[in-house]
């Protein structure tokens, strides 16, 4: 039908007026002169509207070959981040377990460092305590003079047993070697104090220069060198045992701080994939 705006007016007073339609023109027909007029307006004929259809309206399934599945997407970002985070927590972990075990060997060899050293220097004092009270000895003989003197030497021996015991190997081939040069000092010094106290000098001297001396020279200076040693090697372990712990007491905060930031980061990430995920499912259900 053809729609025009004066429709509903003829449609409300038939007798007054109708229309006449001829070669798609308009005639007005007026009742009182009876005549058909032509009308200025040609009618416009409105296009005819078609709905899409349903099939039309729906669109077209997307490839899974173009566009992956978003929950296997985000499933797999979040098997991922979750991982991250697992190897951030095993990593403080690591660093944590390593921090406090590098400390704990570093202190137990600066323990046993010191500990030799200050067995070497027992060791060393008691060296220079033997030689002091032989002097005396061959100044002042008496019992007395010859109990210190044996005192002195019985330290000298328990010293070096406490290096064969806080040491290694090495140490107690020392020992075995400083022991073996000490019984023969001691049977020299046996044999010149008995001269001393039978005031032959002349056999003292003899005595004292060709077999006390040379070997007490000998203990002196193995001993000496070896407290050395170990208090240069004491002093650096010391000195490693500080650099260590200035180190961990530096790195502590730094990596856990760090792992803290990652952590936090994944898991925003890990939020924002599921957020993702339901935004796709939201838009799956829209459209189906």
């Amino acid at each position: 039908r053809l729609s025009h705006p004066l429709v509903p007016r003829f449609r409300q007073h038939p007798q007054r007026s109708h229309r006449c339609i001829s070669e798609q023109h308009f005639y007005w027909k007026s009742a009182s002169l009876g005549r058909c007029g032509w009308s200025e307006t040609t009618p416009t004929v409105l296009a005819k509207v078609t709905r899409p259809s349903r099939a039309a309206q729906t669109p077209a399934p997307r490839s899974r070959k173009s566009s992956p599945d978003p929950d296997r997407r985000v499933t797999l970002r979040g098997r991922f981040a979750g991982l991250g985070i697992v190897v951030i927590l095993l990593g403080v972990s690591v660093f944590a377990v390593w921090s406090s075990q590098a400390t704990a060997a570093a202190a137990h060899t600066a323990s046993m460092a010191n500990r030799l050293s200050d067995d070497y220097a027992s060791a060393e004092s008691a060296v220079a305590a033997e030689e002091s009270l032989e002097r005396k000895y061959r100044l002042e003989p008496g019992v007395a003079n010859r109990a210190r003197y044996d005192a002195a030497a019985a330290s000298f021996v328990t010293a070096l047993g406490k290096v064969k015991v806080d040491g290694n190997a090495a140490e107690g081939a020392f020992v075995a070697k400083m022991l073996t040069q000490q019984a023969g000092y001691l049977a020299s010094i046996n044999r010149m104090f008995a001269q001393v106290d039978l005031g032959n000098t002349a056999a003292v001297l003899k005595i004292d220069s060709g077999e006390v001396d040379p070997t007490f020279g000998a203990i002196e200076s193995a001993v000496a060198t070896k407290a050395d040693a170990e208090h240069v090697v004491a002093l650096d372990q010391l000195s490693d045992l500080r650099e260590l712990d200035t180190l961990t007491s530096r790195l502590t905060p730094i990596v856990f701080g760090l792992g803290l930031l990652l952590a936090a980061l994944l898991g925003g990430v890990t939020r924002g994939y599921r957020r993702e995920l339901l935004v796709e499912r939201a838009r799956a259900v829209k459209h189906s």
